[in-house]
């Protein structure tokens, strides 16, 4: 018997925006096609690339089992490429990841899951994220499982699973909140889009979880970059919460940024770039190599 009152199941698109990244689509892509929850659409936008990126998607959705289309954003920033894949969604949910994120075969089963029984509640949410790329990761991924544990226990208790902010990533937002808040958004690539999303969310009176055992990893290379590129990178985060008048959080951005992040940035140094993610084993070959290619780049 047929029950013509329920709701019929809530659809997922996920946005990938995507710049010079022909050797890391493919991967990307194949993952998400290969969701145990098929995907409505995977919606690639690429953002001026002047590699074999939009070749390569074209080569993989001609075969893909899950409709994959191919946009074009030709102002630069992921900002700007993430606006022009979130328009474009006509699924109930809009996901979110980077072309060097690799998710989880059930991921999206459990967003669509979690909106399904507490989209109500919540508009927004994120997972966890381990480096694929990087060492000691299994401390984090131990970390975060026992997060998840206590999340789950909580949410079956009836709590609250609040997150302040969400993770680009790894993140997904239902279709109507992106639709309040989009004309209060301002594209500007001096800030961190993700986290200007979670504080316009805020402020409109969406709320954000994070979803236990929603897992992904992704490329640890943004610490392979030079130290200047990184600090200029992390204080796009003070620059997000100045634009919002967030003071308090502002300066808590500085003590964290002094504190632990650059403090973890030095520390972790040698070790990631002497790390080999292929043999999972340190070489001081690698070491130099990296050194060389900096000085060859100008990035020491």
């Amino acid at each position: 018997m047929n029950d013509t009152g329920a709701r019929p199941p809530l659809t997922l698109s996920v946005v990938v925006p995507a710049f010079d990244e022909g050797e890391a689509i493919e991967t990307c892509l194949a993952r998400l096609a290969a969701q145990e929850l098929p995907l409505d659409r995977i919606i690639v936008v690429d953002n001026g690339s002047r590699d074999d990126t939009v070749a390569r998607i074209e080569r993989f959705a001609a075969q893909s089992p899950v409709p994959v289309d191919v946009l074009s954003e030709p102002t630069k920033g992921t900002v700007h490429a993430r606006t022009r894949g979130y328009d474009a969604v006509t699924s109930d949910l809009i996901g979110r990841i980077d072309v060097d994120t690799h998710v989880e075969p059930d991921w999206s089963a459990r967003i669509v899951d979690f909106f399904t029984r507490h989209g109500e509640t919540y508009s927004a949410a994120s997972g966890f994220c381990v480096a694929y790329d990087l060492p000691f990761q299994g401390r984090f991924a131990r970390a975060q499982h026992a997060m998840s544990e206590s999340l789950q226990t909580t949410l079956d208790a009836g709590g609250d699973i609040d997150n302040e902010r969400l993770f680009g990533s790894n993140m997904a937002v239902t279709r109507a909140a992106w639709r309040d808040v989009r004309g209060s958004l301002r594209d500007s690539t001096a800030k961190f889009e993700d986290l200007d999303l979670s504080l316009t969310l805020s402020e409109r009176g969406h709320r954000i979880a994070l979803i236990p055992y929603l897992q992904a990893s992704i490329s640890g290379r943004r610490f392979l970059t030079p130290v200047r590129h990184y600090v200029r990178y992390a204080l796009r985060e003070m620059t997000t919460y100045d634009d919002h008048g967030l003071t308090e959080q502002k300066r808590s951005a500085w003590i964290r940024l002094a504190t632990v992040t650059m403090p973890f940035y030095a520390a972790m140094w040698i070790p990631f770039r002497a790390y080999d993610p292929e043999r999972t084993s340190f070489s001081a070959r690698r070491l130099a190599r990296s050194v060389i290619g900096a000085r060859r780049l100008g990035w020491t």
